[in-house]
């Protein structure tokens, strides 16, 4: 039987290495970053668990650690021409598929651990949107089981108000991250998966929708379009932002956006919702009213390219100007010559990617939707989850809608 190379190179180490001493200096100086440096005196594997509250938090995290460790990511960073070769050669991150069954995942994990390395993942799989951690998957518990590992809890504060993922600039401000604990094996080993589950949510908790800390910009309105599409006037509608304001398309009402994270009227007056957090539990509660039926009109509709993925491979452009309908029970694709349908019947997974992008898997391809820099891809994830939950028996009290 042929021997297995080792997943973990010296080269690693020299590239982590390379990378923190051009990140480290970027990331105070643009992001206001500091942390803590985690000495790691017994030279042991750990499972390190975080928050996901920016684009660049993986950095950060990692110049916490002398030594590299090893990342789960996304499939996405996999098919960026060119970047995505560099990337596996430089530092090897473990590649992960949202929304999927990743048996590879934990070989390579299980196999990463036995080489003496240590694994950094970030349970939520979504970059939160509200300032608030997202649903962590209960698989995570499983994992930390199945490696018999020391598990870090490392956390970012400050992420979301330095750069929501919403936003497409960062705010004057201020963030931090650094280990905040060590749980043994030994400690969480004879616990059930749900006990060591909930302790993990309870340790990679932050909610920074209204803390009162305060974050600078001349822009900070802008693309909270990606996020929102609920207007309590209109139902289902399109956002506009610019500058520190944005009101809905359709009936005109404006908001501005604080320093301190919360929305108000743009003539000082208090806002159906205070902050984007409450905003979204707004648009939640609107969606799981809505009952499933067949209907001919769409509830909207947006303009995209419409790719098709596959992991390790660049994705290829199906058409380019496609208008994307969404309904109650499926999303179509419609282009100059053809419509295509996806049944949410026929859909695996709907998941929102990066800050405009969409992910739609069948038993057969995967695919992904980029539209414009104001594309929302956060309603789409909503209702195909709504139609899950309206299908199952009993239906839930409180529906799961992707997030």
């Amino acid at each position: 039987m042929k021997k297995q190379k080792k997943w973990s190179k010296n080269r690693h180490q020299i590239f982590k290495w390379g990378l923190q001493a051009f990140f480290q200096p970027y990331t105070k100086t643009k992001y206001g970053f500091s942390f803590k440096t985690f000495r790691d005196t017994k030279r042991r594997p750990y499972l390190i668990l975080t928050n996901h509250q920016t684009t660049m938090d993986q950095f950060m995290f990692a110049m916490c650690f002398p030594k590299l460790v090893y990342m789960v990511a996304t499939e996405d960073i996999f098919s960026i021409p060119i970047a995505s070769d560099v990337i596996r050669y430089a530092v090897a991150p473990i590649p992960f598929v949202k929304a999927q069954k990743n048996v590879s995942t934990i070989l390579t994990c299980k196999r990463i651990v036995k080489e003496g390395c240590s694994i950094m993942m970030q349970p939520e799989g979504n970059r939160t949107y509200s300032g608030q951690t997202e649903y962590i998957n209960p698989s995570v518990s499983k994992l930390a089981k199945m490696l018999k590992v020391p598990l870090a809890f490392m956390v970012l504060h400050g992420g979301y108000g330095v750069r929501p993922r919403w936003s497409h600039t960062v705010r004057r401000g201020k963030c931090h991250c650094q280990v905040e604990e060590v749980l043994e094996y030994d400690q969480y080993k004879d616990w059930t998966d749900d006990q060591l589950y909930q302790y993990i949510c309870q340790r990679l908790y932050v909610d920074e929708s209204n803390d009162g800390k305060e974050y600078f910009s001349n822009r900070l309105a802008e693309y909270v379009e990606r996020a929102i599409y609920y207007c309590p006037n209109c139902g289902i509608t399109h956002f506009h932002s610019q500058g520190n304001k944005f009101h809905c398309t359709t009936c005109g009402m404006e908001m501005e956006y604080l320093p301190n994270k919360q929305i108000v009227l743009s003539n000082g007056q208090k806002a159906p919702y205070s902050n984007v957090k409450e905003w979204m539990f707004a648009q939640n509660d609107y969606v799981q009213s809505l009952p499933i039926k067949v209907t001919d009109k769409p509830i909207i509709t947006d303009k995209v390219n419409w790719y098709l993925t596959k992991l390790h491979k660049h994705k290829k452009l199906i058409a380019k100007n496609v208008e994307l309908q969404l309904y109650l029970d499926k999303v179509q694709l419609k282009t100059k010559y053809q419509t295509h349908t996806f049944n949410y019947c026929d859909v695996t997974s709907v998941i929102a990617m990066g800050k405009n992008k969409l992910g739609i898997t069948t038993k057969d391809a995967n695919y992904q939707i980029k539209g414009d820099v104001r594309f929302c891809p956060v309603k789409y994830v909503n209702l195909y989850y709504h139609f899950v939950a309206q299908q199952q028996n009993p239906k839930p009290e409180k529906e799961f809608l992707g997030l």
